[in-house]
């Protein structure tokens, strides 16, 4: 029978994370991040002229893929 404390026990079993262990610098959320800042960028440029947002975002990520893959 297993019992909460036979899974507990195996639990503390096991290995820690290091605390300095290599965490993706470049996520997904991180390249959103990005392309979100850089097409508000581009809408300011621009005049806060409405209607150009799909241009703004496909150019955002460009500038954002060329500059990402500028780091590897």
């Amino acid at each position: 029978m297993i019992t909460l404390a036979k899974v507990l026990k195996k639990e503390r079993r096991r290995p820690a994370v290091k605390k300095d262990a290599a965490v993706p610098e470049n996520t997904f959320n991180t390249y959103m991040h990005m392309v979100e800042k850089k097409a508000f960028e581009l809408y300011e440029k621009r005049g806060c002229a409405h209607g150009r947002d799909m241009d703004d975002w496909l150019e955002a990520q460009k500038l954002v893929e060329d500059e990402w893959h500028k780091k590897k």
